[in-house]
């Protein structure tokens, strides 16, 4: 287990590959910027967000393209953005399979098992379940003891807050790991800010700091750097510093390539949120009346005119639900190729045949 050198701004430990001159506290300087920005993490935080329901169909727009090509909003459009959270309901199921039923303990001793039921209570058993639950979430989520007034605690780390450095490639030895997480404070003129703070994790205790908006760490003064656990002598009254063996930091991974559940399920996901807004689209239009555009067929007229994909009549089409053309049997009203479009409070008007004037080539729609 690593020992940092992180209160004394020396040069970092010679049995790493750093380049010379460069401390511990800059390295992780270094690192902890990185991490913030991976795509390890996004994954990590997108889990959290599309299991509170917060997934990509909640900020779909519906666009077109303007006359320079560029795709622009239309706001006036119905916008449907339905979410069936079934990915949630993925994560429950497999949590409760794995973390459902309470814990039993096979002992010879009955005193001893009495004695771990009342450690590894129903505190303990919620905790779990939320540690199990993160793990299928973020991939891996974190279970850290400690002790507060002399009784054994656990606490819960999502993903997204602790970095770890590994000590071999399949990841089950810690050297050293990074707690990073944001508190609110007030600051001299009483106004709430957001301040991470940093704990690192390794041989020799856990050092304390804050983060900068440049990277850097300075101490913390508010909190206790040092051992893991300090016990007052009742004789003596001297406190005696202890550590743990290992880091104290117990990873539940939900494999062993440790991906979050939504990367195999997203995709499946967006298709259904999707698929079940779409049909809302054109029923939520407001009551709009109907324009009906005749256009004698015996007329030497093309037919209808083949807007292009860009530019002006990309914004009309959605705008007034222009349908389709069809061609009246000559039978009826002597072959009239009818043009219907749907315009919002418009009140109808109906062009008969004997309203309509013989058209010149200037007055051919555009």
């Amino acid at each position: 287990m690593v020992t940092l050198n992180l209160r004394d701004d020396c040069v970092a430990r010679t049995a790493t590959n750093f380049r010379r001159g460069m401390t511990d506290k800059r390295f992780l300087e270094l690192e902890i910027t990185a991490w913030l920005n991976s795509p390890e993490r996004k994954r990590q935080l997108a889990g959290e967000m599309y299991y509170d329901g917060d997934q990509a169909v909640t900020r779909r727009k519906r666009m077109v393209l303007d006359d320079d090509g560029k795709p622009v909003e239309l706001k006036h459009l119905p916008n449907n953005r339905l979410v069936n959270n079934q990915y949630s309901k993925m994560v429950d199921q497999k949590t409760n399979y794995s973390f459902g039923r309470p814990i039993s303990f096979d002992t010879e001793d009955k005193r001893y098992a009495e004695a771990l039921k009342e450690i590894l209570g129903a505190r303990f058993r919620r905790i779990l379940r939320a540690v199990g639950e993160g793990a299928w979430i973020g991939g891996k989520s974190w279970l850290y003891p400690y002790y507060e007034a002399g009784e054994l605690a656990f606490k819960r780390f999502p993903a997204d807050e602790v970095l770890p450095f590994w000590a071999d490639a399949d990841h089950t030895i810690l050297d050293a790991a990074v707690h990073v997480y944001m508190v609110q404070v007030y600051d001299e003129r009483e106004q709430a800010k957001d301040v991470v703070k940093v704990e690192v994790m390794h041989g020799g205790g856990v050092d304390c700091f804050i983060r900068k908006d440049d990277g850097s760490l300075v101490p913390d003064d508010y909190a206790r750097s040092g051992p893991y656990i300090t016990e007052t002598d009742r004789t003596t009254g001297e406190a005696r510093p202890y550590n743990w063996e290992r880091i104290p930091l117990v990873c539940f991974k939900s494999s062993h390539h440790e991906l979050p559940l939504l990367s195999r399920v997203k995709c499946l996901q967006d298709a259904y949120n999707t698929v079940l807004s779409r049909p809302g689209q054109s029923s939520d239009w407001p009551a709009r009346g109907r324009l009906r555009t005749l256009q004698p067929s015996g007329l030497d007229w093309r037919g209808p005119v083949a807007y292009p994909p860009t530019g002006r009549h990309t914004r009309i089409g959605p705008l007034y639900r222009l349908l389709k053309w069809r061609l009246f049997p000559r039978s009826c009203w002597r072959g009239l190729m009818v043009c219907s479009m749907l315009l919002p409070m418009f009140r109808a008007t109906i062009l008969t045949p004997s309203s309509i004037s013989p058209r010149t080539e200037a007055d051919r729609p555009l």
